[in-house]
């Protein structure tokens, strides 16, 4: 048990460390390419789809943030919204590429397949009834500029004269690479067997071991590399207002304690009752479940279908179902703009995800 628990508290931290260095990239690009979407998404409907699809279904909550903002100054349709809304996997997106990419990539080209045609099918629909947005507002969302105009001459000055904060990341990334180089984390599917039911191992299980090579550690050096870059090269500004501001202390904790916990569920859950044999017995109510949860705008519940998914106990059909309906905390922001629409939006990705579920475990 005591081995469990702390091949959980590894994963866990594992886990975190990806999906923060994934939002700190993401969140980099944001704000270098800033704007850049407005005169493309307003050139017609489709372009409108399909642009807010693929903002979608970018990792984290940005792209979704970025299609709320747009919706609100009438740069994009209702339907647009809902095909972001549907592609949007939330941060779980991160835990579910870190554990199984396969899986990972299934589950995303089915979200903005269905995100595309719902879009259109819902702008048909209302076409002769459309209206723009009232509601003129901005979210911030962190678009400030961030100009370097020679990378290599900010990294000088920066690591020259550095920071206490800009140190203190740094010394945390080599950390990481020395701990990667180890094989001290980035094994995310070895607790995956702590749970397996029946003795059996995850179905999903996927070796990622080739000649005593640890394909996963190598992955988390090359991100802990890349984030060396982009703290050596942006401005403190960066560094206080993104990194800090809202990826570290809006993010980290709140993702650690939130995989660690439902991991740990997992693991007891199992060791008391047959989830696999209740979950075979009772999979159109898990099915409801799944969709209950997903209303839920926030990060975190959802991981639990995610691990049941991975050690083979309940089908595609109900973790896509969970997919279409939840989207991280993307819809806070949608829900302070207008709560009927919040309301409208998670009515119609129900009624989706009910069919879509269960025609896939019938």
């Amino acid at each position: 048990m005591l081995e469990a628990l702390l091949d959980i508290l590894k994963n866990s931290l594992s886990i975190t460390f990806f999906v923060l260095a994934m939002m700190i990239v993401i969140e980099f690009v944001n704000v270098r390419t800033s704007g850049k979407f407005n005169t493309i998404l307003q050139k017609n409907d489709t372009m409108q789809i399909v642009a807010s699809a693929l903002l979608g279904l970018l990792p984290g909550c940005l792209g979704a943030y970025t299609v709320v903002t747009f919706y609100s100054h009438n740069l994009v349709s209702f339907g647009a919204l809902l095909a972001a809304f549907i592609a949007a996997m939330g941060d779980e997106s991160f835990i579910l590429f870190s554990l199984s990419p396969r899986t990972g990539f299934i589950v995303a080209l089915a979200l903005l397949a269905l995100a595309l045609a719902s879009g259109f099918v819902c702008n048909a629909i209302l076409k002769k009834y459309k209206k723009t947005n009232p509601h003129i507002r901005h979210f911030e969302i962190h678009e400030h500029e961030c100009e370097i105009p020679n990378q290599w001459q900010s990294i000088k000055e920066n690591l020259t004269h550095i920071a206490p904060l800009r140190l203190l990341i740094l010394l945390a990334l080599l950390s990481i690479i020395i701990l990667s180089a180890f094989n001290q984390i980035g094994h995310s599917h070895d607790f995956l067997d702590a749970f397996s039911l029946q003795g059996t191992t995850c179905m999903q299980h996927e070796s990622h071991h080739e000649h005593g090579v640890n394909l996963l550690s190598l992955v988390y050096i090359g991100l802990a590399l890349m984030l060396a870059y982009i703290v050596s090269v942006v401005p403190m500004h960066f560094l206080h207002e993104h990194l800090w501001g809202h990826i570290i202390k809006k993010h980290f904790l709140k993702i650690f304690v939130w995989t660690t916990l439902l991991l740990l569920l997992v693991l007891v859950l199992n060791s008391h009752f047959s989830v696999q044999e209740f979950i075979e017995n009772h999979k159109t109510y898990l099915l409801v479940l799944a969709i209950l949860v997903g209303i839920i705008p926030e990060s975190g519940p959802h991981i639990i279908f995610i691990s049941l998914y991975l050690t083979g106990v309940i089908p595609i059909g109900i973790l896509l179902a969970n997919f279409i309906v939840q989207e991280g905390h993307a819809a806070l922001p949608l829900f302070a703009e207008s709560k009927r629409t919040f309301f409208v939006i998670k009515g119609i990705k129900c009624a989706i995800a009910f069919v879509v579920g269960l025609a896939l475990i019938v």
